[in-house]
C-alpha cells in the first residue's frame, strides 16, 4: 500500500507549488495516482474529470511532476530537482498545454501563442475555472473552443522526442471544448500514441465529450472538495475566522476557486444566488401592477436587456447557479434545513422563497433551465431566450403546490 505523507509535510500552496502536498484533501485520488507511479503503470491517455474548482489541473501537474522527478519519494516529487523547479514555473519543455480560446481576427489561435498568459493565470490560481480564464483574457461575449488547427499542432509536437524527461505530457484543459473535427483528429493519437507521450485530458463535463474520446482514455474521477477541506485551505491562505470560513465553504459548493474568490472580498456575499433570487422575484410579479413608477414588466424587460450583454459564459454560469439554487429550495422543503447550504443570513428570505419550489414544478424548472443552457451554448439570441424563459418562470412560480 502506498504510504501517506506525514502531516508535517502538508503545507499551503504558496509554500510548495505543483506537488501533491499543497493540494488540500483528495487523498483517494492522490493514492491512486501514486500507485500508478509506484507500479509503473502509467496509461498513455487519461481523463481527469470533476466539477469546476475540484483541483484536476494541479493534481494532473503534481502527477506529471512525480513521474518526471529525478528524486521522487513514494508519495511526492522532491520539489528540488531540475524537473521540479521547471514545473513549479510551468516552463518545463516537455509540458504542452492546450486550452479553449476564441477566434482572433478571423483566424483560429493556437495555445502556444498564449503560453505566457496561461502561466500567469495558473500560477495565480491553479484551481481556475473556465470563466476565470475567459475573464483573464478579456473574451467578454466570446465563447472559447479547441480547434482542429490546435489538434494538428499537437500531432506535430508529439512526433518529436521529449526534450529533457522520460515523457512528454500533453494537457488538454477543458477537453469538452474540443470541436468535433478537432476531437476526431486526435483519436488515432489517443489510441496509438507515438513515442513517450502521455495525454491528460481535463474536463468538468465528461458528458459533453465524444464517446470515442471517452473510450480511448482511462477515467480518473475527482470529487468536489469537502466543506472541511475548503475550510482548512482557507485558514491556511487567509486570515479568516471560523464562521466566515464555514460560510464560504457552504457557498462555494466544493469549488475551491470560488472559495478563494469569496475569501478575497471584503464582505462574503452570495452574489450569484441573490442575483438569481432577484430575477425570480421579477418574474413572479411581472404582471402585477406597479404601485408607483415603472411597471413590473418594464423592470423585467430592462433586466433582460442588461443581462443579454453580460456574456455567454456569465449567462451559463447564472443558469448553473440557478439549478443549484432550486435544488437547495427542494432540500429546504423536503429534507430539512440541516442539509441545506444556504440560510436567510446568507440569502435574505431564502426560506420564504423556497416554498414556491415544490414537487409540482421542480421537474419543469430543471428542464427549462437545462434547455436554456443548451441554447446559450449554441448562440441563441439572449434577449429572446431570457424573455421567453422569464415568461415560463412566471407560470411555474404561480403553479399550486
Amino acid at each position: 500500500m502506498t504510504p501517506t505523507p506525514p502531516s508535517s509535510l502538508i503545507t499551503p500552496s504558496y509554500l510548495r507549488p505543483m506537488q501533491y502536498a499543497h493540494i488540500p484533501g483528495q487523498e483517494d485520488v492522490k493514492q491512486r495516482l501514486r500507485k500508478s507511479v509506484a507500479e509503473k503503470r502509467i496509461p498513455h491517455a487519461q481523463l481527469f474529470a470533476g466539477p469546476e474548482g475540484c483541483g484536476h489541473l494541479p493534481l494532473a501537474i503534481a502527477y506529471a511532476a512525480h513521474i518526471l522527478c529525478d528524486n521522487p519519494s513514494a508519495y511526492d516529487s522532491c520539489g528540488q530537482c531540475r524537473h521540479c523547479k521547471a514545473i513549479s514555473k510551468l516552463t518545463h519543455p516537455d509540458f504542452r498545454f492546450t486550452m479553449p480560446l476564441a477566434s482572433l481576427k478571423k483566424r483560429k489561435p493556437l495555445s502556444s501563442e498564449f503560453t505566457a498568459e496561461w502561466r500567469q493565470a495558473v500560477l495565480a490560481n491553479p484551481y481556475l475555472t473556465l470563466n476565470d480564464w475567459y475573464d483573464f483574457l478579456g473574451f467578454d461575449n466570446k465563447q472559447g473552443f479547441i480547434s482542429i488547427e490546435e489538434s494538428a499542432d499537437i500531432i506535430r509536437a508529439i512526433s518529436l522526442k521529449p526534450v529533457e524527461g522520460k515523457y512528454r505530457f500533453i494537457f488538454i484543459w477543458m477537453a469538452e471544448k474540443l470541436r468535433t473535427d478537432a476531437a476526431n483528429r486526435l483519436l488515432k493519437s489517443l489510441e496509438e500514441p507515438e513515442g513517450n507521450n502521455i495525454f491528460i485530458l481535463l474536463t468538468s463535463r465528461p458528458d459533453a465529450l465524444l464517446t470515442t474520446i471517452l473510450s480511448r482514455t482511462q477515467l480518473i474521477k475527482i470529487p468536489p472538495f469537502t466543506i472541511h477541506e475548503i475550510e482548512s485551505a482557507l485558514k491556511n491562505k487567509f486570515a479568516l475566522d471560523d464562521l466566515t470560513c464555514t460560510r464560504i465553504a457552504l457557498l462555494s459548493d466544493g469549488n475551491l476557486s470560488e472559495a478563494y474568490s469569496l475569501a478575497s472580498k471584503e464582505e462574503v456575499k452570495a452574489e450569484a444566488e441573490n442575483g438569481f433570487l432577484n430575477w425570480m422575484r421579477l418574474c413572479y410579479s411581472m404582471w402585477t401592477p406597479a404601485k408607483s413608477g415603472k411597471d413590473n414588466f418594464s423592470k423585467l424587460a430592462d433586466w433582460v436587456d442588461e443581462f443579454a450583454v453580460a456574456g455567454r459564459e456569465n449567462q451559463k454560469s447564472f443558469i448553473l447557479s440557478g439549478i443549484e439554487f432550486l435544488r437547495q429550495c427542494m432540500m429546504m422543503n423536503y429534507a430539512g434545513e440541516d442539509l441545506v447550504r444556504y440560510s436567510d443570513e446568507i440569502i435574505p428570505s431564502f426560506s420564504k422563497f423556497s416554498r414556491f419550489i415544490h414537487q409540482n414544478n421542480i421537474e419543469e424548472f430543471e428542464k427549462l433551465l437545462n434547455e436554456a443552457f443548451y441554447h446559450i451554448e449554441r448562440n441563441a439570441n439572449p434577449r429572446i431566450l431570457f424573455l421567453n424563459l422569464s415568461l415560463n418562470v412566471n407560470r411555474l412560480l404561480h403553479t399550486p403546490a
